[in-house]
């Protein structure tokens, strides 16, 4: 295991810098995936939106994309106390979704931001694995019953044979 996650570029991120290739599971042994990107619409940090939807689209990764916010809000900048615009831009949240094959919402409220979820996880119903079959185990309710009906049999044949006895 030591070997497995040694930092063996000495780097200090925990990961390897080389060809790229993995010790692990084969990529068509990875289970499938997707991608859903909540935001703004705005870049801020990081490789630009059709950047990453394009490293997702090449990976195979749909991105689902949900535009949070309104057109018209606003934020204080907690350093300067002056009024920001943070206007919602779901332009450029469709345009990943379209080259990553996935699908863009909007969603202004928490009710919105609800259903678009809902939607995402029922467009990948098919694509999350098996479904998971619920059990549940029905013994004890047999063993209670075939218990219930030994004792009141037990009680029926003392109260009959209560003269016998």
């Amino acid at each position: 295991l030591a070997d497995d996650t040694a930092d063996e570029d000495g780097d200090g991120d925990g990961a390897d810098e080389g060809d790229g290739e993995t010790d692990g599971a084969e990529d068509d042994e990875l289970a499938p995936g997707a991608i859903v990107l909540l935001s703004d619409g705005e870049t801020t940090v990081g490789m630009e939106t059709a950047d990453g939807a394009e490293v997702a689209a090449n990976a195979g990764i749909p991105v689902f994309t949900i535009a949070f916010g309104t057109p018209t809000g606003t934020i204080t900048d907690p350093l300067s106390g002056d009024i920001v615009s943070v206007a919602v831009q779901p332009e450029p949240l469709a345009d990943v979704a379209d080259v990553a094959g996935g699908a863009a919402y909007e969603a202004a409220t928490e009710s919105e931001l609800s259903d678009a979820y809902e939607r995402i996880r029922d467009s990948l119903g098919d694509t999350l694995g098996e479904e998971i079959e619920v059990v549940s185990e029905q013994t004890w309710k047999w063993a209670a019953g075939a218990l219930t009906v030994l004792a009141a049999a037990w009680a029926l044949s003392l109260w009959w044979l209560r003269g016998l006895v």
